[in-house]
């Protein structure tokens, strides 16, 4: 049986279903003499990193063995594309999870637990994102002074919480319902809003104010 190709796996079951190396082989096109496009896109993966390759300049990438001008080209400019699309979220106000699952995306490929503060001004229009702690595999410290002073210092009326699971598994924990109540309460106090506190994965996100607490 022929493997499905990925312009037609994209085609057929959605972009969302493509592996990694299968969108970078849709990117690239075209591999060399020694190498097809998927031991090609496989091997660019390896080498940087999926996270780490949005920083990789274009003459490191023409080191890479079968990378021409043209094809590290497709990257580098697939890579500012997207930057430039996740920078345009500034000021856009944020409706639904929807809009907050778009912000969260670059986040789902980490593999340590995250957590992300996602800051709104009185009209809920998007201040800023930012990563306030990263921990071992399924655990994240952080402090409620951490989160209260990055509101203060941003300005920020409205407050939304995100943080990944790397299993997958979307289900909150007892320990997240409870620090979601007690963050509720402490913001309040400042009147400073927690919208919500979102677990998301690369599988989605489930909301733990309007669906749990």
């Amino acid at each position: 049986m022929n493997k499905i190709l990925p312009r037609e796996k994209l085609k057929k079951f959605g972009v969302k279903n493509l592996k990694d190396e299968e969108l970078l082989a849709v990117i690239i096109g075209t591999g060399h003499k020694k190498e097809n496009v998927f031991k090609l896109s496989k091997k660019i993966i390896d080498l940087f990193g999926l996270k780490n390759l949005k920083d990789v300049s274009i003459d490191t990438l023409l080191q890479v063995e079968g990378l021409g001008l043209a094809k590290a080209s497709r990257i580098i400019c697939a890579i500012e594309l997207g930057r430039r699309m996740f920078s345009s979220f500034n000021n856009e106000v944020i409706r639904n999870l929807d809009d907050i699952y778009k912000i969260l995306i670059p986040y789902t490929y980490e593999n340590s637990e995250v957590l992300i503060a996602i800051l709104l001004d009185g009209h809920k229009r998007l201040i800023r994102s930012e990563m306030l702690a990263k921990g071992r595999k399924n655990i994240v410290n952080v402090h409620f002074r951490d989160i209260v002073e990055v509101c203060i210092l941003n300005n920020a009326s409205f407050l939304i919480l995100a943080h990944n699971h790397p299993s997958n598994n979307l289900k909150p924990s007892i320990e997240d319902l409870e620090f979601t109540k007690k963050l509720k309460q402490l913001l309040k106090h400042l009147e400073i809003e927690l919208l919500e506190h979102i677990i998301f994965s690369r599988n989605g996100y489930i909301g733990l104010i309007n669906g749990f607490v």
